[in-house]
Order: C-alpha cells, then sequence, then structure tokens
C-alpha cells in the first residue's frame, strides 16, 4: 500500500505521482483486484514495467485500486488544487482561479523539460510513457509530479469548485472526467484549468489515474 505522500490541503491527501504498474499487481497479489482485462498476464512485479503509469483500467477498476490503498479516486476539486495549489488567504475563489497560473510550475510557458508530452509536431521527441522522476522543474506547489503529461488521470465527481467554474455542457451521467492531458495530447489540453470526459467503460493506453486520502 502506498501512504499518503504530499499534503495537498487541510483534510486531504494526493499521490505523488500517477499509480504505477506495480502497485495494481500489489492488489492483484492481495486477490482484491483482478489483472486488468488488457494487461499481458506476463506482467510481474518488479518488472521492467512496474514503476510506469499503471494505464488501460476503467474509471471504476481505477477507484477500486485506490480502496485497496485506503484512499479513493481523486475529486476533480483535489486534482485541480493540488495542480495549481492555494488561493491567498480570505480572497474570491473564482477571482483567484481567474489568477492562478494553468500550469503547476507557475507562468512559465509550456517547455520539454516541465511536461512529459511531445508538444506540436513532437517537437520533444517524447515516444511513451515515462517512470515518474523523484522530482522535475515542473511539479506543482506541493510537490507531485506529472500533473500534465505522461498519463491523462480519471477524476472522480465534478466537486463544487468545477461545478462552478466549468462549462459543464456535454457532460452526462454516462460520462466520467479526466485531467492533465497526456503525452500525445494538444498542448491545449496542457493546462491544469482543462477537463475531459470519456465514457464509463473507456480504456486508454494513456489515461491512468492517481489517489486521494
Amino acid at each position: 500500500n502506498q501512504p499518503p505522500t504530499q499534503w495537498a490541503t487541510e483534510g486531504f491527501a494526493i499521490s505523488r505521482a500517477e499509480i504505477t504498474v506495480g502497485q495494481v499487481l500489489a492488489c492483484v497479489d492481495a486477490l482484491w483486484c483482478a489483472l486488468p482485462p488488457e494487461w499481458d498476464s506476463s506482467v510481474q512485479m518488479g518488472g521492467p514495467s512496474s514503476m510506469l503509469p499503471a494505464v488501460e483500467v476503467t474509471w471504476n477498476a481505477a477507484g477500486y485500486i485506490c480502496q485497496f490503498m485506503g484512499a479513493e479516486l481523486c475529486t476533480s476539486d483535489q486534482w485541480e488544487y493540488a495542480a495549481r495549489g492555494p488561493c491567498p488567504p480570505g480572497s474570491d475563489k473564482a477571482a483567484c482561479a481567474e489568477q492562478l497560473s494553468g500550469f503547476p510550475w507557475g507562468d512559465t510557458p509550456l517547455a520539454c523539460d516541465l511536461a512529459w508530452a511531445q508538444h506540436d509536431d513532437n517537437f520533444c521527441e517524447v515516444w511513451d510513457l515515462r517512470a515518474a522522476p523523484d522530482l522535475e522543474p515542473g511539479h506543482s506547489p506541493f510537490g507531485a509530479v506529472d500533473l500534465l503529461g505522461n498519463a491523462r488521470e480519471w477524476v472522480t465527481g465534478q466537486g463544487t469548485w468545477w461545478e462552478d467554474n466549468h462549462d459543464k455542457a456535454g457532460y452526462s451521467s454516462g460520462t466520467f472526467l479526466e485531467r492533465g492531458g497526456g503525452w500525445q495530447t494538444s498542448v491545449e489540453v496542457l493546462s491544469t484549468s482543462v477537463v475531459t470526459a470519456q465514457p464509463s467503460d473507456y480504456v486508454d493506453a494513456a489515461i491512468g489515474w492517481r489517489c486521494c486520502w
């Protein structure tokens, strides 16, 4: 099990990095969850893929694995808070949201060393997922890495802040939200404020998640 590693605000903690293949295999070994159907049955704990983000897992299965770790799938609010940082004490949240940067690292424009992604026309020569670094220039105010780029991330619910500050058109009850963009997504999606959605049974080789406690 992975203990809380980054306290993001009063009341919750967030995984420092995206949940890994090794953490999912620990859930399988404990007979708590089944090996994801899309995974190769030869994948092993300690193998070359163990430290890579776990992908090709449905939204529901991701939440179940978080339960094994004593956590829950992060809400959209939690993810955004961890990515953007807190508002100054006493400030209006809506106004603050307009002032906070669209990137976890601040106002510096997107660059290859800040977000693990191809960017436009694969300028950064990124070809696949990576294992999370110990720390990177693009870390969030709370030390979380790969919030933008690498794997896109499932989140749960919409949360009061999201409900108040995002256009909800097109998000039906049969879809689930994802945040952060991935290594293949366009630069427009690599932002702390962008929200996308997929069907409940959707799996993709570039969607992972992290857990919140």
